[in-house]
């Protein structure tokens, strides 16, 4: 028995500072290793989070881009079909007024009758009409009704087109 313990204390006192020693190495070198690992993985992570948020920043770019082009277009095409809007209106107000006021063309002189003619929008024709006419102020009605709705026909149909040209653009709320 004194033979086996005093092997085992030669092993211990031999072996014990190199069991030690490996300890300490494994552990040191162990460790390292693993931190090694754990900041090559952390770095991994990290340039994948980068890479993803740069994707999300494209994606978030682009929809602000086309949002903003899309609001910028509204508040292009919004005044224009309002004011398309405000002239056919304006048209449709002077053809439909239940109480219009005519110059009365029966009781002007010659002179004046032909200066008035000339400053208006009526056709050679119309004009001619009118004066040869025995009641100048219906024939002048009746001319002037025709070409009121001509403008309102015009200005009706520019708003038509535009709403359908640009009515994408318009907002629904």
């Amino acid at each position: 028995m004194d033979q086996i313990l005093d092997f085992i204390g030669r092993i211990v006192a031999y072996g014990g500072p190199c069991v030690v020693f490996a300890f300490l190495l494994f552990r040191f070198l162990g460790k390292s290793w693993i931190e090694n690992k754990f900041a090559q993985r952390l770095d991994q992570h990290r340039h994948e989070l980068s890479l993803d948020l740069q994707k999300f920043r494209v994606e978030v770019d682009s929809k602000l881009s086309g949002a903003l082009k899309i609001q910028d277009k509204e508040f292009e095409t919004l005044p224009e079909a309002w004011r398309r809007l405000s002239k056919a209106f304006d048209h449709v107000s002077a053809l439909t007024y239940p109480s219009q006021i005519h110059p009365n063309l029966d009781e002007m002189t010659e002179d004046r009758l032909v200066e008035f003619l000339e400053s208006s929008n009526l056709r050679p024709t119309e004009k001619q009409e009118i004066l040869q006419a025995e009641n100048k102020v219906q024939t002048y009605v009746e001319a002037i009704f025709w070409h009121k709705y001509i403008d309102v026909r015009r200005a009706c149909l520019s708003l038509y087109r535009y709403v359908a040209l640009h009515g994408i653009f318009f907002p629904l709320k």
